[in-house]
């Protein structure tokens, strides 16, 4: 019995210690400067998205033109085909028929090349066309992409 009267004696002996230091915990605690909110950036709205490609300009079928000057100038015919933005066909010119290659049409530019054998050799020519209604305003240079390009006009045939 004397153990038990010794072991609750020592307990309350440290029943006040172990109050005061779990209150000094507490207020040490609360004395501590809390963290403030970090500032938080403001949200942004979404960018807009990005403007859909203009329609293609209608290009398929027949069209006539001159290339050249008065006495030197010589009559064409371009015949499209188009599927989605690939642009596909032919120019007949009096000396060669030249398939449409790597052909594309955005909004109203229309761009492809052509190629023929000269002496033996390759040459290409690189074509721009702008698209308003029932013509196509044209210029092309070759794959040297020397000299001044030429510049012409087409026109849809009907």
């Amino acid at each position: 019995m004397r153990i038990a009267f010794v072991a609750f004696v020592l307990s309350m002996l440290m029943w006040p210690t172990a109050v005061g230091a779990q209150a000094q915990a507490q207020a040490q605690a609360q004395a501590r400067p809390r963290p403030r909110p970090r500032a938080q950036a403001p949200v942004k709205a979404p960018a807009p998205a990005a403007a859909p490609d203009p329609a293609p300009a209608a290009v398929a079928g027949k069209w006539e033109g001159d290339i050249g000057e008065k006495e030197k100038a010589q009559h064409i015919v371009l015949t499209m085909t188009v599927s989605g933005s690939t642009v596909e066909g032919s120019i007949l010119t009096p000396t060669a028929e030249l398939g449409i290659e790597q052909g594309t049409i955005k909004g109203k530019t229309l761009e492809f090349t052509t190629g023929r054998r000269v002496g033996g050799e390759p040459l290409y020519f690189y074509w721009t066309g702008i698209v308003t209604g029932d013509t196509i305003a044209f210029s092309y240079i070759d794959q040297y992409r020397q000299g001044p390009f030429t510049k012409f006009t087409v026109t849809r045939q009907k």
